[in-house]
């Protein structure tokens, strides 16, 4: 039987085929592979929420789901593994999987038990999504997992929601018999938790829309422009992360914002959304201007100089969106590659800058400790003052001469010049 069942997203009555096979002495085999990683306190699946891991004499799985990899697992009794290595033909006649997998599926089972919260908020939003589903008044299996199905009146109509939905900028895929029964047809739909509330909301608009009897797809217009495709998208791109940050960017949001079909998008990336990011990312250049030897050349290196250079700084952070937000992407625990180079040439750059008001006297070093402190600070402050005070104080509400009055004050202390 299944753990979680791979059309209806339903759950497994294990429990109860588990006292029926001890009853009557026969051996259950519980196949988990929709469950493990997505169900239990450490991603053990239906057995672990139901207390019932280690109790199942035969337990099979896949890597090709939560673990994102490829190949599968039968898991028992040593005795029974032992037996099964040396006469389960499609065992012993088959090529073990590559190390780089074995290596990407360990990597996985850590990550999976340290993903508590992320497994809470995709159930969370399952749930959402079922009850949001109903209450636009369709017909969902009685689902308790990601998986959810919604039911269509016929094959034929599954198709024709799911080719409507592609071309909003939706992909779910229609399920028809053999895979499920005749009478129940259905587009399966498999959330994860990067989906957004949001998203979902847009699932349920967008389905509301296209399963309408009198509903016709209108083309947009066309752009044959290149680089009017490459504008649009770049603008919209920036105006999501000016509102939400990079983090929010998905390539369904940019089309919409743009006006242009998904395939525009794919047509000019091709990489998908993960290269685009990069490339926007490494096309822009988030303050890097503000280092250059053209202004190093007009600074003495006083207490005045850096009071300017922190104030320009804070008006950069607090009035150049984009700027703030690629700094917010910095303090991401997976930071993209190109946010992690931009700040290396940051600081290359900054280099002569930093030298000339660290070394004209005392020791360098802490002169340079001293510089990085009230600079992160001042960043900090900046990006923070929208959410709450800090030490009491509402940098809403200080004006900027009294910020420079006070970074004057402090630079002076630090420049002896």
């Amino acid at each position: 039987m299944d753990g979680v069942y791979s059309q209806d997203g339903d759950l497994g009555y294990v429990e109860q085929y588990l006292n029926i096979c001890e009853k009557h002495e026969a051996i259950l085999i519980v196949d988990d592979a929709h469950g493990i990683g997505v169900l239990g306190e450490n991603g053990g699946g239906l057995l672990e929420t139901l207390g019932l891991s280690g109790k199942i004499p035969i337990v099979t799985g896949t890597l090709s789901k939560a673990f994102g990899v490829i190949g599968g697992f039968v898991s028992g009794r040593k005795e029974f593994i032992e037996y099964l290595r040396y006469y389960a033909g499609s065992c012993c006649l088959s090529s073990s999987l590559p190390p780089s997998c074995i290596a990407a599926a360990l990597i996985s089972l850590d990550l999976i038990q340290q993903s508590k919260e992320e497994r809470k908020v995709l159930l969370a939003k399952s749930e959402y999504a079922r009850y949001k589903l109903k209450e636009a008044g369709f017909v969902t299996t009685n689902s308790e997992s990601p998986i959810i199905g919604i039911i269509t009146s016929s094959y034929e109509e599954a198709i024709v929601w799911s080719e409507r939905l592609l071309k909003c900028g939706v992909y779910i895929v229609p399920i028809g018999y053999p895979v499920v029964s005749k009478r129940f047809p259905r587009l399966r739909i498999v959330l994860s938790s990067k989906h957004s509330y949001r998203d979902i909301d847009l699932l349920v608009k967008k389905m509301s829309k296209i399963s309408k009897k009198d509903y016709q797809y209108m083309e947009r217009r066309k752009r044959s422009s290149a680089a009017e495709i490459v504008e649009l998208i770049d603008r919209a791109t920036k105006g999501i992360i000016c509102e939400k940050g990079f983090e929010c960017i998905t390539i369904q949001e940019i089309c919409e914002r743009a006006d242009i079909e998904p395939a525009l998008f794919y047509r000019r990336y091709p990489e998908g959304l993960a290269f685009y990011k990069e490339q926007f990312v490494r096309n822009h250049d988030f303050g890097l201007e503000s280092y250059n030897d053209s202004i190093l050349d007009k600074l003495n290196g006083t207490g005045e100089d850096l009071a300017k250079i922190l104030i320009s700084l804070w008006e950069k952070v607090t009035q150049d969106e984009l700027f703030s937000s690629f700094l917010r992407m910095e303090f991401l625990r997976n930071a993209p590659d190109a946010a992690k180079e931009i700040a290396k040439t940051r600081e290359v750059n900054t280099c002569k800058m930093v030298n000339l008001f660290a070394s004209n006297d005392g020791n360098t070093q802490t002169r340079k400790i001293q510089l990085a402190l009230i600079t992160a600070g001042l960043q900090y402050l900046a990006l923070h003052k929208d959410i709450s005070t800090f030490c009491g104080v509402d940098f809403n509400n200080v004006a900027i001469e009294e910020l420079q009055d006070a970074i004057l004050d402090l630079s002076k202390h630090i420049i002896k010049k």
